[in-house]
């Protein structure tokens, strides 16, 4: 089963009410740690995507003004 569950903008969490809705009783234990482990991944590979892009825009900025410089 593949059910979307909305995490909230600017979120790197889900929110506990909405996957327990869908939880059986002994997962939900399981989820709640999990999904605190998770939360933090997500909060880290979202922040090193926005660092890559940053490098990436500077780089094809200096590029660019090597170009504009010949």
């Amino acid at each position: 089963m593949l059910k979307y569950i909305p995490k909230g903008k600017g979120a790197h969490i889900y929110p506990l009410s909405r996957i327990f809705g869908y939880a059986k009783e002994w997962e939900k234990p399981l989820i709640q740690a999990t999904e605190k482990e998770l939360a933090w991944i997500r909060r880290e590979a979202f922040h090193l995507n926005k660092a890559l892009f940053s490098i990436r825009y500077a780089k094809a900025a200096a590029m660019q003004a090597e170009l504009v410089e010949e």
